[in-house]
């Protein structure tokens, strides 16, 4: 189990230090989680439309502050500032509409075919959540996780990424300011993955874990949950029983997502989308296209196309307003991506453009 009693947080692109942050312990962590379930009940003294007014509010507050939040999002996130604005305006806008989902979670009767009222179908919190996050948005995915389940009347504890958590942490300091009333239900864990997931799973007061990651990573979760499962077993009736209830799960994990162009589009304009859809972030998007299939009539064009947009790409220093792609999330990544180009090679895969390695030699 991990030591660490500290975390240095680095800018992405200059390498420069940006803040030296205290890590949570097992001990802490579990402090966390039982403040948070003994203070659920304050989200459940108010109703559904307060507590989507109080996002409202707290989106107009994040707005206010959104030159602090983008420039952190640029430093320790490493995303163009172009794209920092549309990841803070994800949860803004999300926040200031949020009481649009009343239909979904609204008691609904539940009538025979003859038309009578049998029952009402009556939505209920599941209970502390807890959320884990992923290093290629600051703001947007922790941010929604929390306000998600606020939303609804859930306590929650969020851990981003250790790579980049300082964006999170300003971001609940501005709850903190506003003095949003259930706060005591909310909660961030500053901790490495590894183990704090099993803190998580292995608590009776956690009823859900929410996390938006790589599907191995997901199933790795399923299989050390089984684990914890299986210690809590108790024979003592003659029949196999496990003391700890299911934990809900909900994941959220990036695909193999495939653009299709046929031969009856506007080629310039889908080979400008596909270039965008391919490289926003960086390509550090879940919902990133990683392969496009074309029709055989205009594969040429359309290749001839797309070339063209991805060289007038401009990659550098994420805070010029032209960066379209800043720097990559780790250097582990960008090994990665160098390994898989050179295993492309050996299958005599044809490459029209780039396939170099630019690398600034800094963390």
């Amino acid at each position: 189990m991990s030591k660490v009693k500290e975390l240095t947080i680095k800018d992405k692109y200059t390498g420069e230090v940006l803040d030296t942050i205290p890590a949570d312990t097992p001990e802490s962590v579990r402090e966390k989680i039982k403040e948070v379930s003994k203070h659920e009940y304050l989200l459940k003294k108010m109703d559904f439309f307060e507590r989507a007014e109080l996002l409202s509010k707290y989106a107009s507050k994040l707005r206010f502050n959104k030159g602090e939040l983008k420039d952190l999002i640029v430093a320790e996130g490493g995303l163009p500032i172009k794209y920092s604005e549309w990841e803070l305006s994800i949860v803004t806008q999300g926040f200031k509409f949020c009481d649009w989902y009343w239909p979904f979670l609204e008691d609904k009767p539940l009538t025979s075919i003859e038309g009578d009222q049998l029952a009402r179908i009556r939505y209920m919190p599941h209970g502390l959540a807890t959320c884990v996050s992923p290093r290629n948005t600051p703001i947007s995915l922790p941010l929604y996780q929390l306000g998600a389940n606020y939303l609804v009347g859930n306590g929650a504890i969020v851990k981003p990424s250790t790579a980049c958590p300082l964006t999170m942490l300003k971001a609940y300091s501005m709850m903190e300011d506003m003095e949003l009333p259930g706060l005591e239900a909310l909660n961030i864990v500053i901790a490495p993955g590894e183990w704090a997931v099993d803190e998580f799973l292995s608590s009776p007061l956690v009823k859900t874990i929410m996390t938006i990651t790589a599907s191995h990573t997901a199933k790795d979760i399923l299989v050390r949950y089984a684990k914890i499962l299986k210690k809590t077993v108790d024979k003592s009736m003659g029949v196999t029983m496990y003391t700890q209830p299911f934990k809900n799960f909900f994941f959220e994990c990036a695909g193999n997502d495939a653009g299709i162009v046929m031969d009856d589009v506007n080629l310039e304009q889908v080979a400008k989308w596909n270039c965008m859809a391919s490289f926003t972030n960086s390509g550090q998007q879940c919902f990133s296209m990683k392969r496009i299939i074309v029709h055989k009539d205009i594969y040429d064009e359309y290749i001839e196309l797309l070339i063209k947009e991805v060289e007038n790409l401009k990659y550098g220093d994420p805070r010029d307003p032209d960066t379209d792609i800043g720097p990559l999330g780790s250097r582990r990544i960008l090994m990665m991506m160098e390994v898989m180009v050179e295993d492309a090679k050996k299958y005599d895969v044809k490459i029209y453009t780039g396939a170099e390695k630019v690398d600034t030699g800094k963390d």
